[in-house]
């Protein structure tokens, strides 16, 4: 009879165990799931450009329609602006007609002041004829641009696509994670039974000891500490006003 029940409490636990493990990876395929369709949204949308090729090179990125493919490029073509302007290389027109069109018809004042700027240090290779507070200027705003395009592009995509909470949020418990919870639970239970059950078998036979019952700890009396005596002082002041 104990070895049956030892067998009973062996197969309790290995099948607490494979439910513990289902569950586990029920919220792990859950979790990849939603990871899997973030990410396939990320990329379809880096790829979603709203205009031909033809249409970039004539018009330029800025006069597109607003989307994550849009600022990305355009953070992409200010990044290689400011660094063929650190090196000293002005031959900067293909950049400028992808951000700007073929024209280089800027809407905002920043852009139409980096293409009338570029425009100079195009004009003449050999020497910039900017002083290097203009020239510094000039990288600022660039940086400037990039910044507000990589922006644009981070909440274009947080608009679009599943945030992270809404990820973990997903992962919350549902229907069919309730009911494997209570299994575990029956389970749970039926563990600590059989164990009780095993105890009691293995105290009635003299293999175990029985629990020696704890002792209560003994209250004690408060102690009331003894008077102080007066001090001289106190004493000197009772006899006077006696």
């Amino acid at each position: 009879m104990l070895a049956l029940h030892f067998q009973d409490l062996a197969r309790l636990c290995l099948e607490l165990q494979a439910w513990e493990r289902i569950r586990d990876a029920r919220l792990e395929h859950r979790w990849q799931q939603v990871d899997l369709q973030r990410r396939r949204l990320f990329h379809e949308m880096e790829r979603d450009l709203l205009g031909t090729a033809k249409e970039v090179f004539e018009v330029g990125l800025q006069h597109l329609e607003d989307s994550p493919a849009k600022f990305k490029q355009q953070a992409e073509a200010l990044e290689i602006l400011k660094y063929k302007l650190r090196e000293r290389d002005f031959k900067v027109e293909h950049v400028l007609r992808k951000l700007y069109g073929q024209q280089l018809d800027a809407i905002s004042t920043q852009a139409q002041w980096i293409c009338l700027t570029c425009k100079e240090l195009m004009k003449t290779q050999d020497q910039a004829p900017l002083t290097e507070r203009e020239f510094e200027n000039l990288l600022a705003t660039v940086e400037d641009e990039e910044q507000d395009a990589q922006q644009a592009y981070v909440l274009e995509l947080d608009r679009r696509t599943t945030t992270r909470a809404a990820c973990l949020a997903g992962l919350g418990p549902r229907s069919d994670d309730m009911w494997m919870e209570q299994q575990g639970d029956q389970l749970r239970r039926a563990i600590d039974r059989k164990q009780w059950v095993i105890t009691g078998l293995l105290q009635t036979l003299g293999l175990a000891g029985k629990a020696k019952p704890k002792r209560r700890p003994r209250r004690r009396k408060p102690v009331t500490p003894p008077p102080h005596p007066p001090s001289p002082k106190l004493e000197c002041d009772l006899e006077s006003t006696r």
